[in-house]
């Protein structure tokens, strides 16, 4: 299970490179959530089902708040658990800090308006760093 960031502020609409990674892994099986925090969850929603995104995922989530408890959800309605989970986050104090307090495997999109939130003791270090969400490809499928 791999949680993706789609949107970014200064772009408002999905990156083109998230798409074509979310099919990658669609095409080879993988099975996919998104958890997408937003002030107004319902326009969020409409976000997501006008850019198509839906048919990626197994599990969306769109919440005023990221907690842990969403994350074991989808892991439990996938039939997965942290051992198989990578969770991908543009935000080191939310997705990443989440992720590794709950011991999954973590990448950090260090791109943004959050590439200054540099990880620390609070959060702990991401597993992975990447700058693109398509370079979390090798890391799944290998070179």
């Amino acid at each position: 299970m791999i949680g993706l960031v789609l949107y970014m502020k200064e772009t408002k609409d999905p990156i083109k490179i998230s798409k074509e990674t979310l099919d990658a892994l669609k095409t080879r099986g993988i099975k996919m959530d998104l958890i997408s925090l937003s002030k107004n969850p319902d326009a969020r929603k409409v976000q997501i089902k006008e850019a198509d995104l839906e048919h990626f995922f197994d599990c969306v989530i769109v919440d005023t708040e990221k907690s842990e408890v969403q994350y074991f959800a989808c892991m439990h309605l996938m039939n997965s658990d942290v051992r198989t989970t990578l969770i991908v986050d543009d935000r080191t104090r939310r997705g990443i800090k989440i992720g590794n307090a709950i011991s999954c495997q973590t990448a950090w999109i260090e791109r943004g308006d959050y590439a200054h939130e540099l990880p620390n003791e609070e959060t702990g270090q991401p597993t992975y760093t990447i700058k693109t969400v398509n370079e979390i490809l090798p890391f799944i499928f290998g070179s």
